[in-house]
């Protein structure tokens, strides 16, 4: 039986009264599966239609103005308002947010849950961890620099360490009870609405800090994200460690193998995706990773991805 510590934040708790009126609208024949999948479609969709125009994280997204017919995006200076786009994100990430949300629900109401069920479902949330990643760093200008492989790294890694912890203790740590998944995502959603209305330089602004090298909005708000996911991983980490060898009961261990030094093996492999995907970005390949971020940081994203999902699988 999965057990979530700290997954229920104020915002769960207030927004759960939306999607329970929300899953009333879904069809009883409507899988859950197909709840997860219809909302991650639209994620990827959107992300891939900011990325088309921003496909170095540094382009302004366009507009589309009444005298173009709608049909051609014109030409984007940052004093346009360059709503479209980013709002089109924005909506995006909202709805797969409502959709990831309403999947669990539209299960226990259908009677549908199920093993391979969980695993579709965090497949698809570890795909779209990429994608959020990919989409913010479009809208927050970061460039194709270290920062969006910082960025992605920090976010694929704590996603893969609650996985990782959920394994080895029955308990998936999910927040720390005031700021979790949800409050993660809409961060992300507010970012689009930021640059949608204020403008993307939002983003790029330097802060009046007194620093002897520049300091932007994007910078902190980069900072506070890798700090959080690391204090994330601290706890991931000494929860596993500090588990009793009786954490998960016997008749749910199942064909698990779990030990203390077998945890710390598994992290192995994650490390040295770290230190690949480094070494692939800065090494003789950085001109073409200026040059196609998005060829780089996707496939990187994807093997992240795989080892969440392994982890999942296992369980």
């Amino acid at each position: 039986m999965l057990v979530c510590r700290g997954s229920y934040t104020y915002l769960d708790n207030v927004l759960n009264h939306f999607w329970t009126y929300s899953v009333q609208f879904l069809p009883m024949w409507m899988a859950p599966n197909l709840v997860t999948m219809i909302g991650t479609g639209a994620m990827v969709s959107t992300t891939v239609v900011q990325l088309y125009y921003a496909p170095h994280f540094s382009e302004i997204c366009p507009t589309w103005p009444a005298d173009s017919g709608g049909l051609m995006p014109a030409p984007a200076t940052d004093s346009s308002a360059s709503l479209q786009v980013y709002l089109l994100s924005a909506m995006g990430l909202f709805f797969y947010q409502t959709m990831d949300a309403l999947d669990g629900k539209q299960a226990r109401r259908t009677g549908a849950s199920s093993p391979l069920g969980q695993l579709f479902d965090h497949g698809c949330d570890a795909l779209c961890t990429v994608f959020n990643v990919l989409s913010a760093a479009a809208t927050c200008q970061v460039g194709a620099g270290m920062r969006p492989y910082v960025a992605l790294s920090s976010v694929s890694i704590a996603f893969y360490l609650a996985q990782w912890e959920e394994y080895h203790t029955g308990v998936m740590s999910c927040g720390n009870g005031f700021y979790g998944v949800t409050e993660g995502q809409l961060s992300l959603v507010a970012v689009h609405l930021l640059a949608a209305f204020f403008g993307p330089s939002f983003w790029t602004a330097e802060l009046p800090l007194g620093t002897s090298f520049p300091v932007t909005t994007t910078d902190v708000l980069i900072g506070t994200l890798v700090l959080s996911n690391v204090l994330l991983a601290y706890g991931n980490i000494s929860n596993v460690l500090t588990a009793a060898p009786d954490a998960i009961p016997r008749d749910e261990l199942g064909n698990k193998h779990i030990s203390k030094p077998l945890a710390m093996f598994q992290l192995i492999p994650i490390g040295i995706l770290l230190v690949l995907g480094s070494l692939w970005i800065c090494g003789p390949d950085a001109e073409n990773y200026v040059n196609y971020p998005v060829l780089f940081l996707f496939p990187i994203g994807i093997g992240y991805v795989f080892f969440a999902v392994r982890d999942v699988g296992l369980n």
